[in-house]
């Protein structure tokens, strides 16, 4: 029997009873000119704070869709999953499919710029910022589930319960709607990870007939995880005893998380790989706070984005999400 046809994407939710935040997303800055009164909401400020709240919510519902998605993707393909759709190019298709970009009043020299990267994670992120505040959570969570897995079942979409029976083998990730043209299967390997079995009940052994021999004067005894005195047995994603696996993008991985890699790592990395690491920056706000965005590219193509109270915080955050999507 053929598999069902994929769903399509969930149609955009509109924003509830307030026409103001509407008018304020859709209404670019560079059509603002000195003097013109354009105060700030007292509950949201403006655009920008907007987009770095829609910029967490939809992260962190993004991160939770491919999370919950079953079958279960395993740890490399999930960070890759997620790195896929928080990625510049993946808002490009959503801000175009849903013609938000076709919204925006600016002006006639700006109209290009909109399609920058810069310009369309502003849009899709103030939308989303927008739908958290004036929608709430169940809503933006329920849009954000059926955009990454437009097969979500209810229980996801709700944030209901887990179901109680075992979880299913994990693998790749292929699906329907935006980024379903793309595959990968990941088996576990052999003895490898987590089954999601619960583990046999304990059961005290028989006493012993006769004293125990004394301990030889050997090398140490295994260690509590069970595994003989040879290699150390296998992590907790799953990987087997040998070497850590290549990565898709760079070469083999250096098994340093991403959250402990530094912009000098980064760049010596990159160098004994012989890629070519590069960042833009931008900065936000008043002269004395204002708020970096920085993008990382590897070989030119976006690898990572991040955001912090100076260059260097947005700069490092960049740099590790783009380690993390390379693989390293």
């Amino acid at each position: 029997m053929p598999p069902p046809p994929p769903q399509p994407p969930p149609t955009l939710p509109k924003i509830s009873g307030d026409p103001d935040i509407l008018l304020d997303i859709y209404t670019h800055e560079s059509i603002q000119f000195p003097g013109m009164n354009m105060e700030k909401n007292t509950e949201y400020g403006d655009t920008k704070r907007l987009a770095c709240l829609g910029h967490k919510a939809y992260e962190l519902f993004a991160t939770e869709a491919l999370f919950s998605k079953k079958p279960l993707l395993n740890a490399d393909v999930l960070q890759s999953e997620i790195v896929k759709y928080c990625h510049v190019n993946m808002l490009n298709e959503f801000v175009t499919h849903y013609g938000l970009r076709d919204k925006i009043r600016c002006t006639q020299e700006t109209k290009a710029k909109l399609k920058s990267d810069l310009e369309t994670r502003k849009i899709w992120y103030s939308y989303m910022g927008a739908l958290y505040l004036r929608n709430g959570t169940p809503a933006t969570k329920a849009f954000v589930t059926r955009l990454i897995d437009p097969d979500a079942s209810a229980d996801q979409n709700n944030g209901g319960a887990r179901h109680s029976s075992p979880p299913p083998q994990m693998h790749g990730h292929q699906s329907g709607g935006f980024g379903g043209q793309y595959s990968s299967t990941h088996t576990p390997s052999a003895g490898g990870g987590y089954s999601g079995y619960p583990p046999p009940p304990f059961s005290a052994p028989p006493p012993p007939s006769s004293a125990p021999p004394p301990m030889p004067n050997g090398p140490p005894p295994a260690s509590h995880y069970g595994a003989s005195n040879g290699p150390p047995p296998a992590s907790y994603y799953g990987a087997s005893n040998g070497p850590p696996p290549a990565s898709h993008y760079g070469g083999a991985s250096t098994g340093i998380p991403a959250n402990q890699v530094t912009l000098a790592l980064m760049n010596q990395t990159a160098v004994q790989r012989r890629y070519q690491v590069t960042y833009t920056q931008q900065n936000h706000g008043p002269p004395h706070m204002p708020t970096w965005y920085c993008v990382c590219y590897v070989n030119g193509e976006e690898k990572g984005h991040g955001q912090g109270k100076n260059l260097k915080q947005a700069k490092e955050q960049a740099a590790q999400m783009a380690w993390a999507s390379m693989g390293w």
